[in-house]
């Protein structure tokens, strides 16, 4: 059964792993041109470092759970091969095992692999950008997904039945949850606020601050709405190099005005990881707990 199973799925795992590889050699050779940039060039690091393309590095999961996970179980379905199987010697609970454990296995020693080359690039993009930018990169949250893709892929094909349908609806749940925690990170600790006069250093671009809102605001507190005409600045909008927004600054600092931040600070950036990666965790585990009760249950 292990072999059979390797055997139906060996052309997406290789497709799938020479898309890693890819993109390991793409961040070991981003991570190794950040590694000797100047430090006083830091916005031309930071520019170069957000070039990297996470947004899809971080869906690579995803198609994952869609391709080769979802397809696990409902292809059997499908071709009423599930039937065969459960007739055979094997009790069912050793065949979900041999068939979801062996490709499961698989699947997080080629990622695993791959988020080594991720965490060489979080190693390197750190020391001169934000470590939030690369939240989601990070080794024990990539891994989190991956075993979330794979885990909801596989019991989203047994539930449906039909591989196209299993694909889709599983993307559908995937990044519903993926939005939702990513929505709840910034939340699950109050986060702090802090208030720029417009003099000194901007406190959104102190390192390890994440920003998640700001406004302007009064004296008081009370947020501001009207233009700048309002506020007797009438001033024209320009950018030279990098000093857009110098002059409405200076409006806003004689208006008596303040901007107000709301931040999680990097004190808070492994406790927000964990809480992040136990939900994801315990989603899975409660898929796979529900896969091998259905499979018990099912008459065939």
């Amino acid at each position: 059964m292990k072999w059979l199973t390797l055997r139906q799925n060996c052309i997406a795992i290789i497709v799938m792993s020479v898309i890693l590889l890819f993109f390991g050699i793409l961040a070991i050779n981003a991570a190794t041109s950040l590694r000797d940039y100047p430090a006083d060039k830091s916005l031309l690091a930071t520019a170069l470092a957000q070039s990297y393309p996470v947004s899809i590095v971080i869906t690579l999961p995803a198609l994952m759970g869609a391709f080769i996970a979802a397809p696990l179980i409902s292809k059997e379905i499908e071709n009423n091969t599930l039937q065969l199987a459960f007739t055979q010697s094997i009790t069912r609970r050793k065949w979900f095992w041999d068939k979801f454990g062996t490709l499961f296995i698989l699947i997080v020693v080629v990622f695993g692999l791959f988020s080594l080359s991720q965490h060489y690039f979080y190693l390197n993009a750190v020391k001169l950008t934000n470590s939030w930018d690369w939240f989601d990169i990070q080794i024990v949250v990539y891994m989190a997904y991956v075993v979330l893709a794979f885990s909801l892929g596989t019991l989203t094909g047994l539930l449906i039945g039909k591989q196209v349908p299993s694909m889709a609806i599983f993307l559908v749940l995937f990044f519903l949850i993926r939005f939702a925690l990513f929505k709840m990170r910034a939340y699950w600790f109050k986060p702090l606020v802090a208030t720029w006069n417009f003099i000194g250093e901007n406190p959104e671009y102190q390192k390890g601050i994440w920003v998640i809102s700001s406004r302007l605001v009064d004296k008081l507190g009370n947020p501001v709405t009207v233009g700048l005409k309002q506020l007797g600045c009438d001033v024209l909008r320009f950018q030279v190099g990098d000093v857009l927004g110098t002059v409405e600054y200076d409006c806003y600092q004689r208006a008596g005005l303040l901007m107000e931040y709301t931040y999680q600070p990097i004190e808070r950036f492994l406790h927000i990881q964990v809480i992040e990666v136990t939900i994801t965790l315990l989603i899975s585990f409660l898929a796979i707990a529900l896969m091998l009760w259905i499979l018990e249950k099912r008459k065939r």
